[in-house]
C-alpha cells in the first residue's frame, strides 16, 4: 500500500477532513486524474457521486492507521503515566515519513464494533443494528450514531433513533457495545453532522444543568485524587479549601448513582446545604438505613 493511500486512510478516519478531489488534488499537489487512477484498484475506497467525495465502501477497512488506532481506544487505559508514555510513541511515528498501518482482521470483536461506529459517526452513516437487551431477544434498530464514551472498562455508543425505526424517533439511547449483534450500513446522509461532543455514562449523556452539588472531606479527597477520579467528566471541583472540596457531581438517576456514593461514603461525603436534592437523598438513606436493621 503506498503512502498516499494511507494517508487518505488516515484522513477518511479523521472527520474533520473531507476527501473531495479537490481537498485530495491539493493536498498532494497532483492532477485530478491521479487522484481518480490512484483508487481506480482499490475497492475499499470509493467515490460517491452523491456525497461527492471519497468514503470508505464498508464500516471495517482492511487497515487503520497505528494513530488513529491509538485516539480510538486510549480512553480504555485508566493508568495515565502509561497512556502519556504510549502517546510519545504515537506521536513518533507521526512525525516518521512512513505511515503505520494495523490489520483489523487481527483485532478482537470488540475493536472491531468500536471501527465500525466511529466510522459511521465520521461519514454520517445510519446504521441497522441487532441489539439485545437483558432477557429480550434481539431487536432491529435504526440509529443515527452520535458518541462513544468508555468507563474504561466497557464501551457504549450514545445514538439517535432514525425514522426508519418507527417509534421513539429522535430519543437518544444507550447501547452496550457487547450486546451489539450486527451492523449494517443503511444510507449515508450528507445535510447533517452525527458527532455530538457528549459526556456521561451507561444511563446516557450527561445535561449541564443536572448536578448534585457535594463536599468531600480530607480522606475523600485524597481518595478521589490518588484514583484521577476528578479528571472524569462526572465532576467539576467547584471550591477547595483546607479540610473540604466542593464539586459538581453529573447525574442521569439520582436515586442509583446519587444515592450510591453518599451511602458509600457516608460520612466522608455529603451534600452541600445550597443542593435542592439534600433533603430528600438523606431520606432515603434514612429509610434505606433502616430497612437495613430490621
Amino acid at each position: 500500500m503506498n503512502e498516499r493511500i494511507k494517508e487518505v486512510y488516515t484522513r477518511l478516519y479523521n472527520d474533520k477532513f473531507s476527501c473531495t478531489k479537490e481537498n485530495l488534488k491539493e493536498l498532494f499537489g497532483v492532477t485530478q486524474k491521479t487522484i481518480e487512477n490512484t483508487f481506480k484498484d482499490n475497492d475499499e475506497i470509493i467515490y460517491d457521486k452523491k456525497l461527492k467525495r471519497y468514503r470508505f465502501s464498508k464500516l471495517l477497512p482492511s487497515h487503520i492507521p497505528y494513530k488513529i488506532f491509538y485516539d480510538f481506544f486510549s480512553d480504555s487505559i485508566n493508568n495515565k503515566q502509561i497512556k502519556s508514555d504510549l502517546s510519545i510513541i504515537t506521536h513518533a511515528l507521526t512525525d516518521s515519513e512512513e505511515i503505520l498501518m494495523v490489520k483489523t482482521d487481527l483485532l478482537s470483536e470488540l475493536s472491531k464494533k468500536i471501527i465500525q461506529f466511529k466510522t459511521a459517526i465520521n461519514e454520517n452513516c445510519v446504521l441497522k443494528i441487532l441489539y439485545k437487551k437483558n432477557g429480550f431477544d434481539q431487536e432491529e434498530k435504526f440509529i443515527k450514531p452520535n458518541t462513544i464514551i468508555s468507563n474504561g472498562f466497557t464501551y457504549y455508543l450514545y445514538g439517535t433513533y432514525h425514522e426508519k425505526n418507527g417509534k421513539d424517533v429522535g430519543e437518544t439511547r444507550t447501547f452496550e457495545l457487547n450486546r451489539v449483534e450486527k451492523i449494517d450500513i443503511e444510507n449515508f446522509v450528507d445535510n447533517e453532522v452525527f458527532r455530538k461532543d457528549q459526556f456521561g455514562n451507561a444511563f446516557g449523556p450527561y445535561q449541564k444543568d443536572k448536578y448534585v452539588l457535594l463536599e468531600f472531606d480530607r480522606m475523600s479527597t485524597d481518595f478521589f485524587k490518588k484514583a484521577n477520579i476528578f479528571n472524569n467528566p462526572t465532576y467539576e471541583i467547584v471550591d477547595i479549601d483546607i479540610d473540604t472540596l466542593t464539586a459538581k457531581m453529573f447525574y442521569n438517576s439520582l436515586d442509583i448513582e446519587v444515592l450510591k456514593l453518599i451511602q458509600q461514603w457516608m460520612p466522608h461525603i455529603k451534600i452541600s446545604n445550597q443542593d435542592k436534592n439534600k433533603d430528600i437523598l438523606y431520606s432515603k438513606i434514612k429509610e434505606n438505613f433502616y430497612k437495613l436493621i430490621e
